[in-house]
Order: C-alpha cells, then structure tokens, then sequence
C-alpha cells in the first residue's frame, strides 16, 4: 500500500486495502494514485484515479484519467479533498457525495424477519447471489462478466479468512438481501449491502448488518466502517442501527463518455 496522506479517510483507507486484496495495483504518481485491477477490466471502481492532491482541477484530472486510462469509456476519479463542485460541473460532472459511518461497539442484533432463511455465503449460494446481483441488468455481458469477476474476488477473501458475506434466502432460494464484511487490520468494512426492491422495508438488511458485526468482532474487529449515498436510506438506516456520522468523500464518476447529455 502506497503511503497515504495523513488526512485519507477511512473509507479510502479501507477501500483500497480491500482492492489490493482483490488483486488491485496501486501506483502512486505526482498528487495522485492510479489503481488498476488486471483481473476485472470492467470494475470500473477497480480500475481509476485517486487525487491526493489538489481537487479543484477538474479538467486537467479528467485529462489525466483519459491519459491513464486510453481505453476506458467512462470516468472513476476519487478525491481525497474536498472539491469545488463548480469546477466539476463547469466540466459536466456532477460529484458524488457519500458519508463514512463507524461504530467502535457491535451493532445490535435484531430479530431475523419471518419467511426468509439467514446463512453465511458458501458453495452454492454463491451462484445464487451472482444472479441476483446480474438481475437488474438482463442481457448485459460486461456487466454479468463485471459481476462475475468480482464475485469470484469476493469468495476467495472469504475462503481466505479475510471476509464474510451473509444473506437472506427467499423461499425460492434467491438472494433477498446481502452483504459483505472485509477484514482490515483492526477495522472492518461492510461491502456491498443491498436488499432486491421486493424485499425491502422488512427489517432484512438490519438483520444482516449485526450478524456481520458479530462475526466481525469476534475476530478481534475494534471499529467497524461502512459508507453510504448522503442522506439516502442507507444512510438513514445505519444511523438507526448505532452507526456514527463522519467526514463525507467526494468522487466524480460518469459511466459512459459517450452518451449524449
């Protein structure tokens, strides 16, 4: 891991942590990083740019990426400062704003909703997430090969001891609600929580979150970190389940460069 400003954030801290562990390099350059996973191309959050410096220059960092990044038809540029979003915008990005929550005691357990089946992850049920997760975009194969290569990822962190991902089962056998949870140092970082929208409001992603908080901190976890959208749902809902409020991250990211505005 390159060395880190004494300001980064937990939420860079970890995320790259666990990228390097998912097979990310990490190339430290003059005021910025640049990460790339050989593995999945197509993580488009695996494969871009973290500005340690000044974040204001919005148009010369978008220069850089395309610079860093030749093929890539999508812009992934993290910012460990807080920028100008005029800046941003001037160059038609619109940042993105998400808010770190910790907790330095486990979150407290609440009851598994009726109807579902609670598990750790394992063998099989692996398949079954994978569909949920390729379920919102049909037909797509960067994505199902995004989502595929990423999984694969995810399940040897957990086959190495590194991580957990529990979910709760349908009666049907699909994936209603998941999450991970990634050792790191003596922190631990939630991954991936989602719950399908027919689902959702039950009480499933609450649930979850304790379970992986008990398996965290009988691993010897002192703090645990999560990130969610500002004052979207997830936010809500972590606050709710003890989690406290910290700095906010900044990024600026566009999918496709080349769609019309």
């Amino acid at each position: 891991m390159p060395i880190l400003p004494v300001d980064a954030s937990l939420s860079w801290r970890t995320s790259l942590a666990i990228l390097q562990r998912c097979g990310a390099t990490i190339e430290p350059r003059d005021g910025y990083l640049v990460v790339r996973t050989p593995d999945n191309p197509g993580y488009h959050w695996g494969n871009c740019l973290v500005v340690t410096g000044d974040a204001d220059d919005a148009a010369g960092w978008l220069d850089v990426f395309a610079c860093e990044f030749p093929a890539a038809n999508y812009r992934a540029i993290g910012l460990f400062q807080p920028p100008d979003a005029n800046a941003w915008t001037a160059c038609g990005v619109t940042l993105e704003v998400e808010r770190t929550l910790t907790s330095l005691v486990p979150i407290r357990p609440t009851p598994a909703p009726d109807g579902y089946t609670v598990a750790p992850v394992i063998g099989d049920a692996w398949d079954a997430l994978l569909e949920t997760e390729c379920a919102s975009r049909p037909g797509d194969a960067d994505h199902r090969s995004f989502q595929t290569r990423r999984t694969i990822a995810q399940r040897r962190l957990v086959e190495a001891g590194d991580a957990a991902w529990f979910a709760a089962f349908a009666d049907d056998g699909s994936v209603a609600s998941s999450l991970g949870i990634v050792l790191v140092g003596s922190r631990a970082r939630y991954q991936s929580v989602a719950t399908s929208p027919a689902h959702r409001r039950r009480g499933l992603a609450r649930h979850l979150l304790g379970e992986a908080s008990t398996w965290a901190f009988g691993r010897g976890t002192r703090q645990l970190v999560i990130v969610a959208d500002e004052d979207a749902d997830g936010d809500r809902l972590y606050r709710k389940a003890g989690f406290v409020p910290g700095s906010l991250g900044y990024s600026a990211y566009v999918p496709d460069v080349h769609s019309p505005p």
